[in-house]
């Protein structure tokens, strides 16, 4: 599904600002990386997916810490003048030791189309951890009761992320993906990040031949990144902005 194509924006090293910003912008969000973050970032994206029609893509989000745990507000729409999905979401970790990771999404959906009624939904988010030295798996269960608006029409996906770390700067993200709508997928992720400040990452899924680059920038407090992806229906620019206060 179209709604389903957000732009994927990763810099990862063992560096420690790259951890903090690792997997935020990647096209699902799994809480368990909420437990890298110790002080307040906020993130936003948006990805154009057509712009004749003003078909887009966009999140914002903040992270913060209360009592010692960290928690994710964020708000995302896709759509475009006459037809909006959104969703609002509110997203937490629990540390089981020092290897793995549990998280939760609760997310409330709305849809709007024009000239029709609006449409409310739940549903929530599973996600699990488990990180080594130098590699790490990711486990993602997307609206694992495949709650809807009207039959079906809200995703229900099982992710899967193989990172692998050849070394401090380069690195690996193999995704297996289930969805309800779409099927079986594979993408692959290779990010290079040069002196903690530049990155490049190469991305190609191979159930249709898709493919697409990113570069990320680091100034003081601010990350910018962009990125273009040639899909099978359209190409995708995307641009993403992370502000980590007191960070400079």
């Amino acid at each position: 599904m179209i709604k389903l194509i957000q732009v994927t924006l990763v810099l990862m090293s063992f560096c420690a600002y790259a951890q903090k910003t690792a997997n935020l912008l990647k096209d699902h969000f799994n809480p368990c990386v909420l437990e890298e973050f110790n002080t307040t970032t906020f993130h936003s994206q948006v990805s154009v997916l057509n712009s004749e029609f003003g078909i887009q893509n966009s999140k914002i989000a903040s992270i913060f810490k209360l009592q010692n745990r960290s928690f994710q507000l964020a708000y995302q729409q896709y759509g475009y003048k006459l037809f909006k999905d959104s969703k609002y979401s509110i997203s937490s970790a629990q540390k089981l030791n020092s290897k793995m990771y549990l998280g939760l999404n609760i997310n409330f959906h709305q849809l709007y189309i024009s000239g029709a009624e609006k449409h409310h939904a739940l549903s929530f988010d599973l996600g699990y951890s488990y990180k080594a030295d130098t590699y790490e798996f990711h486990l993602f269960l997307e609206n694992p009761l495949n709650n809807k608006y009207v039959e079906n029409d809200l995703e229900s996906r099982f992710i899967l992320n193989s990172l692998y770390y050849w070394n401090t700067n380069l690195y690996s993200d193999l995704q297996f993906e289930e969805s309800l709508h779409t099927g079986f997928h594979i993408k692959h992720q290779l990010t290079y990040s040069y002196q903690n400040f530049l990155s490049l990452s190469i991305i190609q899924a191979f159930h249709s031949f898709e493919y697409g680059f990113r570069l990320g920038y680091k100034k003081g407090a601010f990350q910018i990144y962009s990125q273009y992806r040639k899909l099978t229906w359209t190409n995708a620019t995307g641009f993403a902005l992370i502000y980590v206060p007191g960070n400079e």
